[in-house]
């Protein structure tokens, strides 16, 4: 699948130690005790893991809405849509909510541990307009018109970033490989 080129971490920014630090020690509950059992040092590491796993194309964490959208159901009726048609939709005015868990394992000193920190991407994007190609009941490519987002990131109840909104997005087009597509309901 090829990319858009916009990161979560392009929406984001950076999430610095600090902020990764206040946050477990802030969090409720085993929070702070687990600041406290994690140490200085292990914030640094949590948010290296939190800033590596934010390097991921935003049409990777909005693929899956996006082919749960009511108005492509239809496609996945192969008596309609023989599987070797090939079918162009086009979508005004879509607002995709993504919103996903990010579980990272910590590790101390690189050896791996039984603690995992769990964060939220909180993600609104607004699509203008988008055209699929549709084959077979998949997606297997989508042309993304002028688009805007809202993009946050939290532990707990804690923001490690407050949602907000982005500049506009220029996403381009995503295409799957022959054989391949992103499976419609």
């Amino acid at each position: 699948m090829s990319k858009t080129g916009v990161t979560l971490s392009s929406l984001l920014g950076k999430v610095d130690e600090q902020a990764v630090r206040n946050a477990l020690h802030d969090g409720s509950g085993e929070a702070g005790s687990l600041a406290g059992f994690l140490g200085e040092s292990a914030a640094s590491a949590v948010a290296k893991e939190v800033n590596a796993a934010l390097d991921k194309d935003l049409f990777e964490v909005i693929a899956g809405s996006i082919a749960t959208l009511r108005d492509l159901h239809q496609y996945t009726d192969a008596t309609k849509f023989p599987p070797d048609r090939v079918v162009t939709h086009k979508l005004f005015k879509n607002t995709l909510q993504a919103p996903q868990d990010i579980e990272l394992a910590v590790l101390l000193t690189g050896v791996p541990t039984e603690i995992t920190v769990v964060l939220t991407l909180d993600l609104n994007v607004v699509l203008e307009s988008m055209t699929l190609t549709i084959r077979a009941g998949r997606i297997t490519g989508v042309e993304f018109g002028s688009a805007k987002a809202q993009a946050g990131l939290r532990y707990k109840r804690i923001n490690l970033v407050p949602l907000h909104d982005t500049p506009p997005l220029k996403l381009g087009r995503a295409d799957f490989p022959d054989g391949q597509g992103l499976a419609i309901g």
